[in-house]
């Protein structure tokens, strides 16, 4: 089911280091946010949107509750390692 609806970025093969935002709604509060953090990049893994779920330092969560319609809904954001070195350079 992922694989299918995973269209933007199936494929894509990110290989360097990303953001990941992500909510998620569960059908109950049972469920732990960070088991399915864990599942959404090991399919991201799978579908090969990333090369590797180890590149993620970033991540942006959020859990709720729909009883009618658990799903989840992400996105990606690379991160520029060469911004953010300038950035860091610059203020010194």
């Amino acid at each position: 089911s992922f694989c299918l609806q995973c269209k933007k970025y199936r494929g894509k093969r990110i290989s360097g280091r990303f953001k990941l935002f992500i909510r998620v709604w569960h059908g109950n509060i049972r469920f732990d946010l960070d088991n399915t953090l864990k599942t959404i990049l090991d399919c991201l893994q799978m579908v090969e949107a990333i090369t590797n779920d180890s590149l993620c330092f970033e991540i942006h969560a959020e859990k709720r509750i729909d009883r009618r319609n658990p799903r989840v809904e992400f996105g990606m954001e690379e991160i520029n390692e060469q911004k953010n070195i300038f950035s860091q350079n610059k203020a010194i």
